[in-house]
């Protein structure tokens, strides 16, 4: 698995900005998505976690 750089146009985008681009993708995709979050992962991740939890366990 490779690793990719972040776009440009987001790193110039408030926090605030960000979060309201993945709630409106989150909403748009619906349950064609699901975000997992891990319990080592930033806070302003979990945020946007549908599922949260540790793969170790």
């Amino acid at each position: 698995m490779g690793t990719r750089t972040v776009p440009a146009p987001y790193l110039d985008l408030a926090d605030d900005a960000l979060a309201d681009r993945i709630r409106a993708a989150k909403e748009a995709l619906g349950s064609r998505v699901v975000v997992l979050g891990h319990h080592y992962q930033r806070d302003d991740v979990i945020e946007h976690a549908d599922v949260t939890g540790d793969s170790y366990k």
